[in-house]
């Protein structure tokens, strides 16, 4: 084998060699474009896939507020059918009673209220049957019953005053025959 042809082998298999490599380049060329543009069709997909999240989570967000301010509502709507209204039928039937005394209370809403209103039902009666038997108990002995305090005038009670024992504190809270000052004492004067 002579030189020239060694140069001609060598320079044939530098040729093929490059070759090869401008084939693996190419090659690697389409794959780097390939997987370039996965990512691009990846990176559009996670984009719209990304979006719709949001926007899920969006409208859940807003259906989860308005769910809840349902549910707040229903539970303050329920509340005032269930407590609230029945208390204040309750509280308006104590107050008639003060001033009716043959008002009954109704024993109305849930059961706990209705046992409250049961219970002053039942004070009210009691109070009403004690007012009652007193009134016949005064009648039967001859004493005049007494009007209610409200009606009373001032010369009824400074007599009583006058007329009580003197261990016994009158109304005012000061012992009969005690100086008093201030506006009481000017009543006082006033009534001798």
């Amino acid at each position: 084998m002579s030189l020239k042809s060694i140069s001609r082998i060598i320079a044939l298999a530098t040729l093929l060699i490059i070759g090869l490599f401008i084939v693996l380049l190419i090659d690697d060329e389409q794959k780097i474009q390939n997987i370039s543009r996965d990512i691009t069709q990846a990176s559009t997909i996670v984009s719209s896939s990304m979006t719709r999240t949001r926007t899920l989570l969006q409208f859940t967000f807003i259906f989860e507020t308005v769910l809840l301010a349902a549910l707040v509502g229903f539970i303050l709507l329920g509340l005032s059918q269930r407590v609230l209204h029945p208390l204040n039928a309750l509280r308006s039937d104590l107050r008639a009673a003060e001033h009716d005394h043959l008002h009954v209370i109704a024993s109305t809403g849930p059961k706990e209220i209705a046992q409250v209103a049961a219970d002053a039902e039942h004070l009210r009666r009691s109070l009403v049957n004690q007012t009652d038997l007193a009134a016949q108990s005064t009648t039967a002995r001859g004493v005049p019953a007494r009007a209610p305090p409200s009606t009373r005038s001032a010369t009824h009670a400074a007599k009583r005053s006058a007329t009580a024992p003197a261990g016994e504190r009158s109304r005012g809270g000061a012992a009969p025959g005690a100086q008093r000052s201030g506006p009481a004492a000017g009543r006082d004067a006033a009534r001798t």
